[in-house]
């Protein structure tokens, strides 16, 4: 018999799919969060460390250090959005998912004022100038590259063609060095790659979403990876670990393990999320968990900069904001409605772990409900 849901059911479901269900972190290292959902957000570098940090119970600089291993990567494995991955599967990845984006290149390089030869002569300089590197290269450092080869690198003319050298799985972001992206060649960094077939391929990506979103339906799972509902459809019937289950009528699947927080008596974690957090981006804007008359408030001007959110009882409550000063750190917290003085205790804790995880002393303000 398949298990009805009904929305608060799903809502504490999904905070255990999201590893959000424990405030003090789910005991998983950062290449295991990352492999747990098998792509999170991660246009935002700083606030990718501190997504996987949050959920690993770690400080900022024990995740860093722990992702600047070779367990996992930074590229564009669907939707032509930056997300980590693990290394090992990063290649597969983006050939079963990034065609859709791969296809507009040759519009967006016309736009640009380049053409192919330039965009294929562009690749052979940045495989070169990675593969033979023993350290991961940094983005200036592939720009002289570009120049040295007579290749114009002006405006987005650089990301679009390190972009493109990535969607054929050749180069792939490595770790931070200080504000500075670096870029590693994907052979050299990475010892082995899985090669499951395209069937495979499906499954193991409709196991990963559920696992680490669910209750998901066929159609969030094709926003999320790109793929047609036929494929979906086929990857969510061939998936291990999953089952089906029943949301307001509604058909969706679910990781067993995480219909144990339903049994849980304590109440979903509060947390100070990152402003691209799977909690938000991993679901199409009307799944997300924030009342529709507050969306615009996460997404100021519809321009896909998402503001850090403050999340409370499995919904988004306020955003909030981080200043890093010169002996302290300021958070300023702007809920969207008044808030009870127990709400507003269990986001100054939250906030307490969201400066621990900087390691400097907090300075914690709240702007008037908005």
């Amino acid at each position: 018999m398949v298990a009805a849901l009904s929305p608060r059911d799903a809502a504490r479901v999904r905070a255990s799919s999201l590893l959000l269900a424990r405030a003090r972190g789910c005991g998983l290292a950062p290449a295991d969060v990352v492999r747990h959902f098998m792509a999170m957000q991660a246009q935002d570098a700083p606030g990718a460390v501190y997504a996987v940090g949050l959920r690993a119970g770690l400080t900022r600089a024990e995740t860093a250090a722990a992702l600047a291993g070779r367990e996992a990567l930074r590229t564009w494995p669907m939707r032509g959005t930056l997300h980590l991955v693990p290394a090992r599967d990063a290649r597969w990845m983006i050939a079963l998912m990034g065609g859709r984006a791969l296809a507009g290149a040759l519009a967006r390089r016309t736009h640009l004022g380049f053409d192919d030869a330039i965009a294929h002569r562009a690749v052979d300089v940045l495989v070169a100038a990675t593969a033979g590197a023993t350290a991961p290269v940094a983005r200036s450092a592939l720009v002289e590259a570009l120049a040295a080869a007579g290749i114009e690198s002006e405006g987005q003319r650089a990301y679009h063609l390190i972009w493109f050298t990535a969607q054929h799985g050749l180069i792939a972001g490595g770790p931070a060095d200080g504000k500075e992206q670096t870029f590693v060649h994907v052979d050299t960094w990475v010892r082995d790659h899985a090669s499951p077939s395209r069937d495979e391929a499906v499954a193991i990506m409709a196991a990963a979403y559920v696992r680490g979103h669910g209750p998901v339906t066929e159609r969030e799972m094709s926003r999320w990876t790109s793929l047609g509902l036929r494929d979906c459809r086929a990857g969510l019937a061939a998936a291990e670990g999953i089952e089906r289950v029943s949301v307001e009528g509604a058909d969706a699947w679910v990781a067993p393990a995480a219909l144990d927080a339903l049994g849980a008596r304590s109440v979903t974690p509060t947390w100070l999320l990152p402003g691209f957090d799977e909690a938000m981006l991993g679901y199409s804007q009307t799944e997300r968990p924030v009342a529709s008359e507050h969306h615009a408030k996460t997404v100021p001007g519809g321009n896909g900069i998402f503001k850090p959110t403050v999340l409370d009882g499995g919904r988004v409550v306020g955003t909030w904001s981080r200043r890093s000063l010169a002996t302290h750190q300021r958070l300023t917290i702007s809920p969207f409605e008044p808030l009870s003085g127990a709400a507003r205790e269990r986001i100054e804790a939250a906030a307490q772990r969201a400066a621990a995880f900087e390691g400097t002393p907090l300075e914690l303000r709240w702007d008037s409900a908005s």
